[in-house]
């Protein structure tokens, strides 16, 4: 079992007190499609993990959900590779949605900072 913990997003930010852990082990599917991230866990009933971006236009929202797709499966392997005991925080704790948004590239071109990942669901 590998667990990452996400902080759900709605609006362009975070929800104050609101995790989403997963057992990331579990990945059955991921794609990208537009403006959306889509990725199913299997278990009893799936879990489907999806994110919502925005973009300047269609090419920037397609690479904004390309860029949030590969991080999340760089960070997966690192888990799996590591035999992860505790629970591995997809969003590191002492960051803004900002700040993560800069560090992975996660932009709106022409919006305001932070508007890059719009909304992080699980259903």
């Amino acid at each position: 079992m590998n667990l990452m913990r996400f902080k759900k997003v709605t609006t362009d930010e975070f929800v104050i007190n609101t995790e989403i852990i997963l057992d990331v082990s579990r990945l059955a599917e991921s794609y990208v499609t537009g403006a959306t991230c889509v990725m199913t866990f299997a278990g009893t009933s799936d879990s489907i993990l999806t994110w919502t971006v925005d973009g300047a236009d269609a090419a920037e929202k397609l690479l904004n959900a390309t860029k949030i797709q590969n991080e999340f499966l760089k960070l997966a392997t690192i888990a799996a590779d590591h035999n992860q005991k505790g629970v591995m925080d997809f969003f590191p704790a002492t960051e803004t949605i900002d700040q993560w948004g800069a560090r992975l590239g996660v932009v709106h071109t022409g919006g305001d900072a932070g508007t890059g990942l719009v909304t992080l669901a699980l259903s």
